[in-house]
């Protein structure tokens, strides 16, 4: 009766793992997006100052796309 109590929760424990894990898989890494966010809002606020050039602008939009 116990080995099939043990059974059980390591399947159970099994299954959170796989599901936790397709769930990290399907949902973008925080820190890279919020990162992409910020730094574009900096470089829009430059361009809206005009301390950067349009061109300055495009180009800096797409560095930090890569």
């Amino acid at each position: 009766m116990i080995l099939v109590w043990i059974a059980i929760i390591v399947i159970a424990a099994v299954i959170i793992y796989l599901l936790i894990s397709q769930m990290k898989k399907q949902v973008p890494p925080e820190n890279n997006k919020s990162g992409y966010n910020k730094s574009a809002a900096i470089i829009e606020e430059r361009y809206a100052k005009g301390e950067i050039t349009r061109e300055e602008y495009k180009q800096m939009l797409e560095d930090i796309k890569d």
